[in-house]
């Protein structure tokens, strides 16, 4: 790539490890911080990038037709109260060559999209939202006022919807799913859902803990298995993944078939365990692992590790649920839900090297590899099943534009200014890439070089124009100077043409 790309042990951003045994493929990231999405191979050169008029909000997804599925935060609209850590509002799919094709806007005083998103295999989408309640609402509701905090004045569920596009800014909701339809609550005989929760694992307590704040459940993922037809989220305030059924109707979702089929990770919350129960510490991204992919089947989640008793460590687990042939779980009267522990398929070395309070993900690769991301640190790693580190990126995306090479981001106690939500890694023969220009272009990162006289990361004809245009110039006005002799004539050309292609 050129000479200024500096030795591995001086690289700040960019890739700084590449190992034989990487799973082939390109990446998808973006900064929380705005700028857009952008595609990179595992050099970290741009394959193709979309550009966006608003920041995340927060995921974005390659499709089967190389178009991106993204949601981002317009901001609130129409008086919403509905303003949240991970909002955001506009769900829209972007062209290969970044032509919006379709802008739908779930953002009003009822419900707001956040977090996440997920394409299904029939073209549309299921939109992870919250729900707005009074708290006049859930006090009726049998919320016990002892368990929210003085400046709680609402609270929000969580609401799936899916939305069959019906033109370039329209969409119908053909399915729809809540949480405020399956609570179990012990603290009013007179108002619904009474009951007891060891008695009901599949509601949700809606006293289970003490609030400060309106989003008390905060979903941040959402993920579909259509073999099974079933949907997964994860709940770090819960400290758990849910599973619920999606071959029902709206109607029969609201009722006793819309409870939870399954849910893992802190059986303290249907109180069939106690601390040293639980495992899930903030948790994100729960994903069923894909077929073809060592482990198909099974379900990884990143354990954040917020308030972890061993420290501040994150790790990704997966877990083999007791799936039975009819779609449920298996699950033994009065006791938790299977299994009690896990497998721990990522953790680093030192375990304290790798952390993020929140954001961030993992995932199963198709050569068996894990790649986590450690959102809050723009950093995304993959590991063997050893542990080996194979391929390490720190994103260089910040809200001051893209990092030259060298530079840190800032940092404090909670995350550095070019953090991520997550990364999904796609392999070479995924459809998306079919009659796609793969070429590489420059890198994500920036070098500081003369020659690369219009800032865009490589030295190409772009410069030589400039070069060119004001051939035989001299003084200080000169934009072609790029060896600062007083005059642009052949030495210039020469330093252009010896960085071709390269110079960041």
């Amino acid at each position: 790539m050129g000479s200024t790309v500096l030795a591995q042990e001086d690289r700040t951003v960019g890739v700084l490890q590449h190992e034989v045994g990487a799973s082939e493929g390109y990446t998808l990231i973006d900064s929380l911080n705005g700028g857009g999405t952008y595609l990179i191979d595992l050099e970290g050169r741009i394959i193709n990038q979309w550009t966006a008029a608003h920041v995340p909000g927060n995921m974005a997804y390659l499709l089967e037709d190389g178009s991106l599925l993204r949601a981002l935060d317009p901001g609130p609209l129409n008086g919403t109260e509905i303003i949240q850590p991970g909002d955001g509002g506009l769900v829209q799919r972007v062209s290969w060559d970044d032509e919006v094709l379709w802008s739908f806007v779930y953002n009003d005083p009822e419900a707001r999209q956040h977090h996440d998103i997920e394409p299904m295999p029939n073209g549309n989408v299921l939109i992870l939202a919250w729900e707005y309640h009074s708290l006049e609402e859930a006090l009726a509701k049998g919320r016990d006022p002892k368990t929210l905090g003085e400046d709680v004045t609402h609270l929000l569920a969580e609401r799936i919807v899916e939305i069959r596009p019906t033109g370039p800014t329209t969409g119908e909701v053909v399915w729809q799913w809540s949480t405020w339809d399956h609570h179990v609550q012990n603290h009013d005989p007179d108002a619904d859902d009474y009951g007891t929760p060891s008695e009901a694992p599949t509601r949700l307590d809606f006293n289970a803990f003490s609030v400060e704040r309106a989003d008390w459940i905060h979903a941040n993922s959402i993920d579909y298995n259509e073999t099974l037809d079933q949907i997964v989220i994860s709940s770090p305030r819960f400290n758990e993944l849910w599973i619920i059924d999606h071959g029902t109707t709206t109607e029969e979702a609201a009722g006793p078939a819309g409870d939870l089929l399954y849910r893992w990770g802190n059986p303290q919350m249907y109180g069939r365990g106690g601390p040293e129960d639980r495992i899930l510490w903030g948790n994100h991204d729960a994903l069923w692992v894909l077929d073809g992919t060592p482990g198909a089947g099974n379900i990884t989640v990143f354990n954040n590790g917020a308030d972890r008793p061993e420290g501040a460590i994150s790790t990704i687990e997966e877990l083999t649920p007791p799936l039975l042939p009819d779609g449920t779980y298996a699950i033994v009267d009065g006791e938790a839900w299977m299994p009690h522990q896990t497998d721990t398929i990522f953790q680093s070395d030192p375990p304290e090297a790798f952390f993020s309070r929140f954001l961030s993900g993992g995932m199963r690769l198709p050569n068996g590899n894990v790649l986590g991301c450690s959102g809050g640190f723009g950093s995304v790693v993959e590991q063997t099943p050893a542990g080996e580190v194979v391929w390490e990126y720190h994103s260089p995306l910040t809200q001051d534009g893209r990092l030259y090479q060298g530079e840190l981001p800032g940092q404090n106690y909670w995350n550095t200014d070019n953090k991520i939500f997550r990364a999904v890694r796609y392999p070479p023969q995924h459809p998306g890439f079919v009659g796609k220009d793969l070429t590489p272009g420059s890198l994500l990162e920036r070098y500081p070089c003369p020659a690369d006289l219009d800032q865009d990361g490589v030295v190409s004809g772009s410069d030589l124009t400039v070069i060119l245009s004001q051939w035989g110039c001299r003084g200080e006005q000169c934009e072609g100077d790029v060896n600062d002799d007083g005059v642009i004539n052949g030495a210039d050309l020469t330093v252009i043409l010896s960085n071709w292609g390269s110079c960041g």
